[in-house]
């Protein structure tokens, strides 16, 4: 997958915003910042199309999983749009690997 044009660091700003919104909407309140720097992390490969690994190595009842379904969900209602916003090439499905 290609990138037509960079990311700059304020659209990703703006991108982790509109996350932060939907994620007051899913689960009611906002991701705390060591979610938000995971989600972040499965954003921005997701979107620049690496394939990290991502590993989470917070303790139990951390909320890995209300961070994880923020993000899925997200990915899943925005990943198209975002991706023809900055010009990255697209194939018709997307498949989530995770777990």
């Amino acid at each position: 997958m290609e990138i037509l044009k960079k990311i700059t660091k304020t659209e990703w700003e703006n991108i982790f915003r509109l996350r932060d919104h939907l994620s007051k909407q899913l689960i009611g309140y906002e991701l705390f910042d060591y979610q938000k720097k995971l989600s972040n992390e499965i954003i921005i490969s997701v979107l620049e199309n690496r394939g990290d690994v991502i590993v989470s190595a917070n303790s139990r009842q951390s909320g890995k999983t209300s961070c994880l379904v923020v993000t899925v969900v997200f990915l899943l209602l925005f990943y198209f749009s975002l991706c023809k916003r900055f010009g990255i090439k697209t194939t018709p499905k997307f498949n989530i690997g995770i777990f």
